[in-house]
């Protein structure tokens, strides 16, 4: 009889538990195999103090070099005696600029270079370390040389080849007329591209081989048409022409902007029309609606009217009259917005030998000694009293120290530069441009703008010796509207040594700050001013007193005496 044998219920499970066992333990001396590698690569790397493997600078292998030796080799192939002899130009068209490596201020920053290089491994980490130099091992980096040069001077120089051929883009152009509106297609335009052209004097300078550029221009369009805006505008209200000053300092008028009424399909039509078609214009029918103020109008009355005017006569030194005439030459031609102020110190520029300006007399408290730019204060009395008869605003105004020969008393105006002026506002609605000229011994200056309500200056003056009062009377249509002050002269008597003895010298003596010799009789006021031109009436002599308007300036502190010492008058 056969006897089947029957196994424990529990056998195969202890058969399991021993396969699990051996997986478990090759695992562990699997691990135990990769670890072991790796931690000697941790220790190994944890303490490498050189640059990382495959780390370039151009065609410099830094590998396994410290700083110190990587700094040696980048200083050996980046410096500038390298490339001293070499330079470059940049060119377009016909024009074209060389620049050298002097010029270029170049720096190889060597030093910032292998620090950068060193920090491919600058890791805390041990075990990031070691996988980094892994990685390293089976990769390359390509740092490129760390420069500085002056960017700007080639910018500069590439503006200077490339600006005659730029021409900007322009989108959609206008013209509304009366009874239609015409639309010009945009054009586009050409500029060089100038990050380009930095990048590639950069590459050149890395790879220490500078050689010409030649600058190609590239095409540029203008931004798109923003249909609802266009027609927004086209249709808001009319806007007035208007005056404006531009960066030359002249002002000019903007045209009106006319109210067009159109329905938006029609505008919209002719938008399409060029934009499909390839023709440059559309019109379309409009009802226009103008403003009040019309360019027409605006560009009739600028300047129109000879608001004030004033002569004097001028004589002396070769620099004396080359200081007249050169600051005269710097007023002349200044236009003024409405509401904008005139300095006379700043317009005629510091009084150095740079700026064309000679030794003459001057005043000095009481005295007369020479200084650069002595004269000029005969063109700021001149534009003082045409301003007074423009009706113009003195901000500001002083008197010298002593009577000066060419302008009555109490009209003179003297200039210490940094300290004393002749301040101008335009108080009209209108521009107001200065004219002036200083030949054959006549120094006149008018103030021209647009007089519309006729109104028209008499000066007073008041007082004798050494102290003066001035009245501005204001006329319109021939009747008085106001009275200004204009403050109180006071002057002091110079000094009896200071009085010029007569030589033998052929070359007339000039008298301080003046041209003409005080006249026959002791008197302290010459005649020599010639009555204003256009309106007004020469100063008349006044003593009634005459009351401060609340508009009217502060009397200027110029008016007392000044101690002795105190540069005046220029």
């Amino acid at each position: 009889m056969t006897e089947n044998h029957i196994p424990p219920a529990n056998e195969p499970e202890e058969t399991g538990k021993k396969k699990t066992k051996k997986l478990y333990l090759w695992g562990v001396i699997v691990l135990l195999l990769l670890l072991l590698p790796l931690t000697a690569l941790t220790f190994y790397v944890s303490g490498y103090e050189a640059i990382f493997p495959n780390v370039y600078v151009g065609d410099i292998n830094l590998s396994g070099k410290t700083e110190a030796e990587a700094l040696a080799l980048l200083d050996k192939a980046y410096n500038t005696q390298n490339i001293k002899e070499s330079g470059f130009s940049v060119s377009c068209e016909d024009m074209t600029e060389s620049l050298s490596v002097e010029d270029l201020g170049i720096v190889f920053r060597n030093q910032d270079t292998a620090k950068t290089a060193m920090a491919v491994g600058d890791v805390k980490n041990p075990v990031v370390k070691a996988v980094r130099f892994l990685k390293q091992v089976f990769s390359t980096t390509n740092q490129p040389p760390l420069i500085s040069y002056n960017q700007e001077l080639v910018k500069n120089a590439i503006t200077t080849v490339s600006a005659p051929y730029d021409i900007e883009p322009v989108g959609y152009t206008f013209e509304i007329d009366r009874d239609a509106v015409t639309i010009h297609a945009p054009v586009a335009g050409c500029k060089v591209d100038r990050d380009a052209v930095i990048g590639q004097v950069e590459e050149q300078i890395r790879n220490m081989a500078l050689s010409d550029l030649v600058l190609e221009h590239i095409t540029t369009q203008p931004e798109p048409i923003n249909f609802e805006e266009f027609y927004t505008w086209l249709t808001s209200p009319a806007e007035d022409a208007y005056y404006t000053k531009g960066e030359d300092g002249k002002i000019f008028v903007n045209r009106e902007k006319l109210q067009c009424s159109v329905d938006k399909e029609a505008v919209q039509a002719a938008v399409s029309e060029i934009e499909s078609s390839g023709k440059q214009t559309a019109t379309f029918a409009v009802t226009t609606t103008a403003p009040k103020k019309l360019s027409a109008n605006l560009s009739e009355n600028l300047y129109k009217d000879k608001l004030g005017s004033y002569t004097t006569y001028f004589s002396g030194t070769a620099a004396r009259n080359n200081n007249v005439r050169l600051a005269t030459s710097r007023v002349n031609g200044y236009e003024l917005m409405p509401g904008e102020e005139f300095s006379y110190d700043k317009t005629i520029l510091p009084r150095t030998s740079a700026n064309g300006y000679m030794a003459a007399p001057v005043y000095i408290g009481n005295k007369v000694e020479s200084g650069l730019g002595g004269g000029i204060c005969q063109p700021s009395s001149t534009l003082y009293g045409a301003a007074l008869y423009a009706n113009l605003e003195i901000l500001e105004r002083h008197n010298h120290s002593m009577l000066v020969s060419y302008m009555p008393a109490g009209l003179d105006a003297t200039i210490a530069q940094g300290a004393l002026d002749l301040r101008l506002k335009n108080n009209t609605p209108y521009p107001v441009k200065i004219s002036g000229s200083a030949n054959g011994g006549v120094l006149t200056f008018s103030i021209w703008g647009y007089n519309p309500e006729k109104i028209s200056v008499d000066v007073l003056r008041s007082g004798g010796g050494f102290t003066y009062s001035a009245t501005r009377v204001v006329k319109k249509d021939g009747v008085e509207i106001k009275r200004e002050s204009l403050g109180t002269s006071r002057y002091v008597e110079p000094e009896p040594s200071e009085t010029p003895e007569p030589t033998e010298s052929t070359e007339p003596t000039e008298n301080p700050e003046g041209t003409e010799a005080p006249p026959a009789g002791g008197g302290t006021e010459p005649t020599v001013s010639a009555p204003p031109e256009g309106t007004g009436n020469p100063p008349a002599e006044s003593t009634p007193p005459y009351t401060v308007p609340t508009a009217t300036p502060t009397p200027q502190p110029s008016a007392a005496p000044v101690p002795t010492g105190t540069t005046l008058s220029e």
